[in-house]
């Protein structure tokens, strides 16, 4: 989901970029041409001026040159007058528009300008002669267009000169054949004037046209990128298919259709089986592979309309649409289906230069007109996902109304049990340890847990949700917390001072980083003895860190805590790893000792395990003894130390303490 939101939060990112960009060309576009505008304005009482000037001015009788050249420069001023009216409302009117564009702007100001050059060339065809009235004119023209597109320390250099220009035509000292030296003077300053500045307007204008070509440009890779990036939102980096967004996004509609058509849907939960072995043994390369392999098969299986989606990990799921309107139909057609990606997901792959072989578990829910929302959707075909690996793994199961409700049982379980863990409800039970003078050499301290509604749980019941999340830590702690502060006060009772406490630690509080500051800090707090204390690990660690383990297992051991293996016989030891922990006991599991009378194989179990911890000179303990003959059985086979319902259920501390103070030893077994 972290993943997912970046992308959404660099889109709106992106988004707001071209906004901005769109903002800031759009202002510079529209302040150019308000630039413009204000050159028209200034121009227009200009151009009216010359124009009365010229309408005004009596050439000499005997200077026709000057004549035709102050009554064709009277008309030239007039019309321009008049066309510089005009483009100056049509500007006012375009800034007007409540949202004028870059596009709009640039092009309308190219296109005066253009209209300014075509009139300049228009009047030189018309009369070629008047070489003063003609350079002025275009050299004004150019001016006004230039104004508007050059820097302020270009332009107004520029129309300085102009003035200068049109200055000394104006300035008539006489009616004299020196006029005409003035004219051609002035015509030849113009020209120059006028080519260096349409030089420098074509070159804005053809910044113009580059600048619309840039903008189109522009907005095309943003329109791209945006694509791009609304792609990555809603698909998966690694195998191209959609993610968990765009699957909620589909399976929103294709409920809103099954709703109308009244057609059923379905949606298959699939988790590769083992795929964590894989990527620890393999490395995330090969697993990468493995998964894009996954992606491409199922993609295969399934119709054109239908969806494969990438959840993360591995897992994906499949989305069919538009199966039959009865229940049993599309039962019968996900069946198909399902068995297809079975069958193809079973088949081996090719990753790396080695063949691997990989199952899948196949959770599937069924939807029609009458389902429930999108997550309940995706929650039911991920309890039965979870049903298909209890039974075995590479298997398909339907979701059954029988496995909600256990859900909801236990999630309304888990509830309660973090409020027993915020309001205190827990409490410790002691079990006595026999030793082979049947004398209590020690105690396991079992967690009991009392609800004001529930009555008193099972720890067979709470235990493993707790171990499902961070409740396990609390509780974890809060049970060393008290097994120490309890070994605290034994050591000042007399006839309870030489006991020990096994305290259960489950693999998910060894892992924690802080363990064994944990542990040091609360025997600190406490003032226990730590040569007192004995933690049991499961065998289930043993498939962690081994050097993590050995490594927080002697740092613990060299400040007097001992280690007991729980249940062992049941899980993943084995003996190289047994030879290299630190460990001081072994714990028969109460299922070899049930039996140990009546199965061979349970008694022969137990024998090699007595066996097996006297030649790595450990300790051994028998759990779940019932019975004289069982206890008999085991102290001939070399076990000494016991624990079980024939010397005593586990007891609260009160009715503890009373039992280890009373208690006599057992007869020795013959």
């Amino acid at each position: 989901m972290h993943a997912d939101s970046s992308i959404r939060q660099f889109l709106n990112w992106t988004r707001t970029i071209r906004r901005n960009y769109d903002s800031v060309q759009d202002q510079g576009a529209i302040q150019s041409l308000r630039r413009f505008l204000i050159t028209l304005w200034f121009f227009v009482p200009l151009e009216c001026l010359l124009a009365l000037w010229f309408g005004l001015y009596r050439a000499p009788a005997d200077e026709p040159a000057v004549q035709r050249w102050a009554s064709n420069l009277l008309l030239i001023h007039s019309i321009t007058a008049v066309i510089t009216l005009v483009l100056a409302l049509v500007v006012v009117r375009a800034l007007n528009r409540p949202q004028l564009k870059t596009r709009t702007a640039v092009v309308l100001q190219v296109l005066l300008c253009s209209i300014y050059l075509l009139y300049g060339a228009l009047v030189s065809a018309v009369d070629l002669s008047i070489g003063s009235g003609i350079a002025s004119f275009i050299l004004v023209s150019f001016g006004i267009a230039g104004l508007s597109l050059m820097p302020p320390k270009i332009s107004a250099p520029l129309f300085g000169m102009a003035f200068l220009v049109f200055a000394q035509l104006l300035v008539r000292a006489s009616p004299s054949p020196s006029i005409l030296l003035s004219m051609q003077i002035n015509s030849f300053a113009a020209s120059v004037l006028a080519l260096i500045v349409s030089m420098i307007i074509w070159h804005q204008y053809a910044k113009g046209v580059l600048l619309l070509r840039e903008l189109s440009r522009n907005n095309e890779e943003l329109i791209n990128t945006q694509l791009e990036l609304e792609h990555l939102a809603g698909h998966d980096a690694l195998t191209g298919l959609p993610n968990r967004r765009l699957l909620h996004d589909r399976l929103s509609q294709a409920l809103a259709s099954s709703a109308r058509s009244g057609r059923t849907g379905a949606l298959l939960f699939i988790d590769l089986d083992n795929f964590k072995l894989l990527n620890d043994t393999r490395g995330h390369d090969i697993g990468d592979q493995l998964l894009q392999a996954v992606a491409r098969r199922l993609s295969a299986c399934v119709r054109r309309g239908d969806t494969v989606a990438r959840l993360g990990g591995d897992e994906f799921v499949v989305m069919l649409v538009n199966l039959s309107d009865t229940q049993h139909g599309a039962v019968m057609q996900v069946e198909i289906v399902a068995e297809k990606i079975l069958g193809t997901l079973n088949a081996p792959y090719t990753l790396g230069a080695q063949e691997h072989l990989s199952t899948p578990s196949i959770g599937i829910t069924l939807f029609d007109r009458y389902a429930e929302d999108a997550e309940e959707l995706m929650k039911r075909a991920d309890i039965a996902m979870y049903q298909a690996k209890d039974a075995g793994r590479n298997r398909i199961r339907f979701f059954d109304p029988q496995m909600q409700a256990q859900v909801d049982i236990e999630q309304a379980l888990k509830s309660d049990l973090r409020e027993g863990i915020a309001q205190g409800q827990f409490s410790l039970h002691y079990q006595p340890q026999i030793d082979a003078t049947g004398r209590i050499a020690g105690a396991e301290a079992l967690i009991r847990w009392y609800h004001p509604a529930r009555g008193m749980v099972s720890p067979a019941h709470f235990i493993p949700l707790a171990e499902e999340s961070d409740m396990i830590l609390s509780i974890g702690q809060w049970v060393l917390e008290s097994a120490c502060r309890k070994l605290a006060q034994w050591s000042t009772n007399p006839g309870l001072e030489h006991i020990s406490i096994a305290v259960n630690v489950s693999a998910r509080q060894f892992r924690h980083a802080d363990f064994v500051e944990q542990v040091l800090g609360v025997i600190a707090q406490t003032a226990a003895n730590p040569c007192r204390l004995k933690l049991e690990l499961t065998e289930s660690l043993l498939v962690q860190d081994i050097e993590e383990l050995i490594e927080k297992m002697q740092r613990l051991k060299t400040r007097g805590i001992s280690f007991s293996l729980d249940d062992f016989g049941t899980g993943y030891s084995s003996l190289s790893y047994l030879k290299r922990l630190p460990l001081d006991q072994l714990k028969i599991d109460q299922s070899f000792v049930r039996d140990v009378l009546t199965d061979s194989n349970d008694a022969a179990i137990a024998q090699t395990i007595v066996a097996l911890a006297n030649s790595l000179g450990l300790e051994v303990i028998a759990e779940g003894v019932e019975t004289q003959e069982q206890r008999q059985f085991l102290a001939a086979s070399g076990c000494l130390s016991y624990q079980g319902y024939l010397f005593s259920k586990p007891l609260p501390e009160d009715a503890f303490e009373r039992f280890a103070q009373q208690q006599q030893p057992l007869p020795i077994p013959g």
